[in-house]
């Protein structure tokens, strides 16, 4: 496990590259070091593209997780969806949005 922060991104976002590609996505990674979009994604099967903010996660002191909500920033009119890696337990996930309480 890296122990370097921008070595473990640059790992998470290499794990979501291949989690994607186990997936049968077309996978390509930006170019720029800082951005909001880390990986782009087309789906082989329907051609729908997506853009995704890759972040490692992150825990407590106690072992409780350290939790971002999934936002919905967008670029132009295309959303920017989050996914998750997890380097202990070695595993990828996407976030489910919480629903909003109403008033």
């Amino acid at each position: 496990m890296p122990k370097n922060v921008r070595l473990k991104g640059d790992y998470s976002e290499n794990s979501a590259v291949l989690y994607f590609q186990k997936r049968d996505y077309y996978v390509f990674k930006c170019c720029q070091n800082h951005g909001a979009v880390d990986i782009i994604t087309i789906d082989s099967d329907n051609k729908r593209l997506e853009l995704w903010d890759v972040k490692t996660q992150s825990y407590r002191k106690d072992g409780t997780k350290i939790s971002r909500l999934p936002r919905r920033k967008r670029v132009g009119n295309r959303i920017i969806n989050i996914i998750y890696y997890d380097i202990e337990k070695e595993v990828c996930f996407i976030p489910i949005k919480r629903k909003r309480r109403k008033k």
